[in-house]
């Protein structure tokens, strides 16, 4: 080596700790605590990581034996900033090809309470996967155009193709150290550049086309919910959203009874569904009733059996459901077995909604708000349908809930959710969601 800058190349990882929880304290996972003079803190660090003996390569194809000797010391460096809020930004470099994955799945971990907060690990397997998918893409997309002998070279990392120019023929770098011969015939000329751009901007015109029609393409919505009235007072406000912008809604009730009980002359289960029916229309929702009893609904085999084949009959795009951390067994049911189902054969997106949070729904962090006040009216309308259940006191509670998630996203009334994990290919709510105030 002659000039360690043209063989070496320098890997550049950016780990953002943001939100609730998740920049801590040094050695510790108690989160850093905000200044009260409005002043940035940073720091840096390095370490020596030059081995000690003498080791294999990368960069040169060609390579017949290890390294033998050392120009310079090889480094990983840090800087770490503090805004006057306590978050931290941290940007690491080391003078390396690329790092192995047993490595960065720590790192993706240090000090950012993975256990509370699972970003920092699902924004690295999401760069894995869909970096690896989008240079597949380019790859065939220019072998196609330009011919099947275009040379594609993948970096370490998995994450980004690169295709040389002639322009790294005439600077150097060790893609140029390829033989002559290796190169025959391959698409090699003063508009690669050019033509690689052309492609990727056709690439992603093809994929916003594609999002452009998921979006305008109406879905199949499920609303699952334990008892009639949970559907309503949870994600009212959303089914009517989703109604008036078209899309089929279908309020789903695992149980409407208690065993023999009745109401008035009448069998509660009677009772109950018509109040659902009624609370449906005026949200523009289709009832579905499972003929469970309070007592009998149980998260077992054949439960969940029941549950599955319903969800694969009809094919929904999304099912929005009870957060399982729940004090009614009928609600920690009910989510239970739609977790179950997601599980092991879902094809949809997964969504949790909260009733009575603290004092039925316990635990709930949720990620998504949504601004009901258009649709609040509607939304009450339908829960007071449920005359059975005495509305006026339950609205009570859902309403404080409404002005509470509203303060957290800054409207004046709001539902919160919680998405499990956005799956490839299948369409998320087609509402527009909040984050939470900072």
């Amino acid at each position: 080596m002659n000039k360690v800058s043209l063989h070496t190349v320098l890997m550049t990882m950016l780990v953002v700790f943001a939100g609730r929880g998740v920049a801590a304290e040094p050695g510790s996972s108690r989160p850093a605590k905000p200044t009260s003079d409005g002043v940035w803190k940073a720091g840096v660090a390095q370490v020596d990581i030059t081995p000690s003996e003498p080791v294999w390569m990368a960069g040169y194809e060609a390579r017949t034996n290890p390294a033998a000797g050392r120009l310079q010391p090889l480094y990983a460096k840090t800087l770490a900033l503090q805004d006057p809020a306590g978050k931290r930004l941290v940007l690491i470099t080391t003078d390396l090809v690329g790092l192995q994955a047993k490595f960065t799945d720590g790192l993706a971990f240090m000090g950012c309470g993975a256990d509370a907060n699972p970003l920092p690990r699902r924004t690295v397997e999401l760069c894995q996967k869909y970096g690896r998918q989008l240079a597949d893409a380019v790859e065939a997309a220019l072998k196609n155009e330009l011919g099947a002998s275009t040379w594609v070279a993948f970096y370490a990392n998995d994450v980004m193709a690169y295709i040389p120019s002639l322009r790294v023929l005439q600077e150097g770098g060790y893609e140029a150290t390829i033989t002559s011969g290796e190169l025959a015939g391959s698409c090699w000329g003063p508009q690669t550049e050019e033509n690689i751009i052309h492609k990727v901007h056709e690439l992603v015109a093809k994929v916003r086309g594609a999002a452009e029609n998921a979006s305008s393409r109406k879905l199949r919505v499920v609303v699952f919910g334990a008892h009639p009235d949970d559907p309503e007072t949870g994600g009212g406000g959303l089914i009517a959203l989703l109604a008036k912008a078209g899309h089929e809604v279908i309020a789903a009730y695992m149980t409407c009874y208690r065993g023999d009980r009745q109401i008035g002359n009448e069998p509660e289960a009677v009772v109950r569904r018509r109040e659902a029916a009624a609370a449906c229309q005026i949200l523009g929702a289709k009832p579905h009733f499972f003929d469970y009893a309070h007592e009998k609904l149980m998260a077992d085999a054949a439960a969940f059996e029941t549950v599955s084949l319903w969800l694969k009959s009809i094919q929904p795009d999304i099912v929005v459901t009870h957060w399982p951390l729940d004090t009614h067994p009928n609600h920690h049911v009910t989510g239970s077995l739609v977790w179950q189902c997601y599980l092991r054969e879902g094809t949809w997106n997964l969504y949790f909604f909260e009733v009575m949070t603290d004092q039925q729904t316990k635990g709930f962090r949720p990620e998504l708000y949504l601004d009901i006040e258009t649709v609040r009216e509607i939304k009450q309308r339908s829960c007071f349908r449920h005359e059975s259940q005495k509305p006026d006191s339950f609205w009570v509670v859902h309403e404080e809930m409404h002005r509470r998630r509203g303060e957290e996203c800054g409207v004046k009334s709001a539902e919160a959710y919680f998405l499990v994990e956005a799956r490839n290919g299948r369409p998320l709510l087609p509402v527009s969601f909040l984050p939470k105030k900072k």
